[in-house]
């Protein structure tokens, strides 16, 4: 069964201070007068269905709520009041309240017409449902603008009280000893994961996302989580600082090592997408497109912000992030036997991943990997955690301290959050967790 969480306890205590208040207005109205008028204006239900509505799971979307219902209630609240005002010039004649009904069901076309000209269409469901508490609801012995101000109050003082309690943050103990390097194309980017890994980042929890994409293709998937450490991208050959939207590391393959793979490349008239990096922006250099699958790969493609489609060589003074090779496994050989039969097998590595009707894409590499372990040193003693639905994915063991193969995101993010909550040693953790994979 899932756990009570800890928004479940906070609107849980919003409501009960909702409650508290009108029990307290109940306690001192027994002694003084004062209080037995303002016990009469205060409405717990309308106060507690504010809070219940506002408080989300994090901040800016409690926000975002208390802003809808606050201009909801405020309008429909004032509005609903002139319509009544107006419907009473007829209450000698309306004796069946046809008349005032009318005029009610009528009024509801201006008001949300009013919150479609002030960009407000988000509240209009808040605007209406108190405009029909005030125009036909039961006032409770008030008069019809206290009640309107009563209803709009309560609501403020419950919005109030949601955003003052879901800005509650409850001590835990964390383990900011452990770089969690977070395999991006395992886990499946939704609100959820977005909410977790904010909450996490936010208290202090070292994640980074290990990718094989460039940074240009995942900063529409990572656009709403506020990473603090550099990503590691293109197989850890670049670190890209998303704050900034720069590269700040890169492990490119030399220009001597370029010039012979290039050789062989033109000898043997095959095409390659030459990556770049260029002033922060990533450059694919490519000739004519030979077959398909080239045609598919750049069609998808070449509209992506922060990357540029270039028809040509890269210019020969530049070093180059990695080759990307599209075609069967017949033209992959012949690049795999040179590679592996020349001193450039202690230069370069590569990795072959099947596309589609019996074509495979081959991203060449320099060999250094050394991102992973400059973010570890960055950081200070720290144990590094990699976390991949794909084990195939993994690199040599001296990057990590441990792994574990996890199903889905949701395994992902069980396992940080109690690797990082824990009170116990890194070791011990890992030692209690059959599952992870101790690797030093």
């Amino acid at each position: 069964m899932p756990k009570i969480g800890l928004r479940i306890l906070k609107t849980s205590l919003a409501v009960f201070i909702c409650l508290l208040i009108d029990a307290i207005l109940k306690y001192f109205s027994l002694k003084n007068t004062f209080f037995v008028e303002l016990e009469s204006y205060y409405s717990p239900f309308f106060a507690g269905i504010a809070t219940v509505y506002c408080l989300h799971q994090n901040k800016s979307n409690s926000i975002k709520q208390a802003k809808i219902r606050a201009i909801g209630s405020i309008m429909g609240g004032f509005f609903g009041v002139l319509v009544v005002l107006f419907s009473l010039l007829f209450k000698q004649i309306d004796i069946t309240n046809f008349i005032s009904y009318t005029i009610f069901s009528l009024g509801i076309i201006p008001l949300i017409y009013i919150t479609v000209l002030t960009k407000q269409t988000s509240s209009t469901f808040v605007t209406c449902l108190t405009y029909l508490s005030v125009t036909v609801g039961n006032h409770n012995d008030l008069n019809l603008v206290c009640f309107a101000l009563s209803r709009i109050t309560c609501t403020l003082i419950g919005l109030g009280i949601s955003l003052l309690i879901n800005n509650l943050h409850f001590k835990r103990h964390t383990n900011n000893n452990v770089l969690f390097v977070v395999n991006l194309d395992s886990l499946e980017m939704n609100g959820y994961v977005e909410y977790k890994l904010n909450t996490l980042i936010k208290r202090g929890c070292n994640i980074t996302l290990l990718t094989t994409r460039t940074a240009a293709t995942i900063n529409n998937v990572i656009k709403n989580i506020d990473f603090k450490i550099p990503l590691l991208v293109c197989h850890a050959h670049a670190t890209y600082n998303v704050s900034t939207s720069t590269y700040e590391n890169t492990e490119t393959i030399k220009l001597d090592t370029r010039k012979k793979l290039d050789n062989f490349l033109d000898e043997k008239k095959i095409n390659r997408f030459t990556h770049v990096i260029i002033d922060d922006i990533l450059h694919i250099y490519h000739k004519d497109l030979q077959n398909e699958m080239e045609m598919i790969y750049y069609n998808k493609r070449k509209k992506t912000y922060f990357k540029n489609y270039i028809n040509g060589r890269a210019p020969k003074n530049k070093e180059i992030l990695f080759y990307l090779i599209l075609g069967d496994m017949t033209l992959l050989n012949k690049v795999i036997n040179f590679i592996m039969n020349t001193d450039l097998k202690n230069e370069l590595t590569y990795s072959i991943k099947w596309l589609e009707d019996g074509f495979y894409s081959m991203r060449i590499f320099a060999k250094d990997k050394n991102n992973i372990l400059k973010l570890k040193n960055n950081l200070g003693k720290v144990d590094v955690l990699y976390l991949s639905e794909d084990n195939s994915l993994l690199f040599d063991d001296e990057y990590f301290d441990s792994r574990i193969k996890v199903k889905n995101y949701n395994e992902i993010i069980k396992v940080i959050e109690k690797v990082f909550y824990s009170k116990k040693d890194f070791s011990k953790v890992i030692k209690d967790n059959n599952h992870i994979s101790r690797i030093k």
